[in-house]
Parts: structure tokens; sequence; C-alpha cells
């Protein structure tokens, strides 16, 4: 049996030819009696999956380190270095598309060639949201580092309960009592790890209402009282 000329389907390549269902080697002779079709045998390639931070399992399976075109890829990252989280997946070769690279476990569909990903960390600090006179509680914001090493605060919008004929004004930031309104962002370092953002009530805006008197098919005038509140 000769050596194998066809091109191989992607993500296969030759395995050995089938004869009769019989499984045989480039080389081996066999015994032709009548016309005979020789079948080329393919198998499904594996390729190099490198995980660094992490590892690539399908489905919650044990971690693997190959895997064929086609296979949906599970990627784990693993427990981040003391004082940082995890950010973000970095294809470092390859060509996929992850589900959600800024999630910890997501997948991609292996391609026909190795691929190389990276689970990337940053350092965090954790600021936290206090109602002030009002009531009720917000969840801490978790900041992670920017390029620079510094952290992006971004005042949030106020979900707390106002106090009574209160509306929301500002927040007051603990470290340097500056004022942020919501959206505003301010550049803290990590030695504001543990600060708060304290809510600032303000009066509610009174409202004032005209009312008018109708004679109702009686004659004569009656001034409209102004300035209801």
């Amino acid at each position: 049996l000769p050596e194998n000329g066809f091109t191989a389907p992607d993500g296969k390549h030759f395995k050995c030819w089938s004869v009769d269902g019989v499984e045989k080697a480039v080389g081996d002779k066999i015994t032709v009696t009548a016309n005979t079709t020789v079948t080329a045998v393919w198998e499904a390639i594996e390729y190099n999956v490198t995980v660094t931070g992490g590892t690539a399992s399908v489905g919650a399976g044990t971690p693997i380190t190959k895997a064929t075109m086609g296979t949906t890829v599970t990627l784990t990252a693993g427990a981040a270095p003391s004082g940082q989280m995890f950010d973000k997946w970095e294809v470092v070769s390859g060509s996929i598309t992850l589900a959600d690279a800024t999630s910890e476990t997501t997948t991609f569909v292996m391609p026909a060639g190795a691929v190389s990903v990276k689970a990337t960390y940053r350092f965090y600090i954790t600021i936290n949201l206090a109602a002030g006179e009002g009531s009720g509680t917000m969840e801490p914001l978790i900041l992670k580092s920017n390029t620079y090493g510094y952290y992006d605060l971004i005042a949030p919008d106020c979900t707390f309960t106002p106090p009574a004929n209160k509306v929301f004004d500002k927040w007051q930031f603990s470290k340097d009592d500056s004022y942020l309104k919501p959206g505003d962002t301010k550049t803290i370092w990590s030695s504001a790890n543990g600060a708060t953002l304290t809510a600032i009530w303000k009066d509610a805006p009174v409202t004032y209402y005209t009312v008018s008197f109708d004679s109702n098919g009686g004659t004569g005038s009656m001034a409209a009282a102004t300035g209801v509140s």
C-alpha cells in the first residue's frame, strides 16, 4: 500500500488505509482477487492548549493540554495572587474568540492550530458606601488598579433611601473630604483602601401650586390662591 496522496480534511491527518474494514499501514501488502477499494482513514489532530495562570478543560472535566478542532474548551482562572483580583484573559497566540474575556470562567472553540492564553490580574482596593442620614445598604466598590498602578474612583448613582423631605445631593469622600457627583471620576492611591463615600442630602424642592375658583354659573369673581405648597 502506498503513501497517502490525498489532502486531509480540516483538523485531521492520515492515519492508515482500510481494506474491507481492516486497517492497514502504508507498506503493507494485500492480495487482490477482485476490484478493490482502499479507503483512507483520517483521525483528528490534537493541538496544544497552553494556559498561563489557569487551566483548560472540556466542560467541567479534568485539565487538558491538547484539544481537537471544533472542541469547546473551558478556561478557568487560577487563584489570584495576594492583594490582586482577576482582570481578563489575553490571547497570546492562536486564532480564537473568547466568549467573555473578562470572566474568570469562559470558553472558546478550538481552531486547527495551537492556542496559548494567559490570565491576568490587577491589584484592587475597596471603597465603602454609607447612607449618611439616609437608610439602606449599597455594596462596596471594588476598584482595579489602572495602567499606572493608581485607581479610578467613579462615583456611583445613589440607591439609598433618603431621609424625610430630602433628596440626594452628592458624595463626600472620607479620604480628603472632597465631593463627587454621580459619574465624577477621581484618581486615588492604594492608601485610600477602605475609605468611604458618604451620601450627602439636601432639602427636597418645594413645589408651589395655584388654586383657581370657578363660579359654576354664578356671577362675580374670586382671586386665585397662589403659592400653595
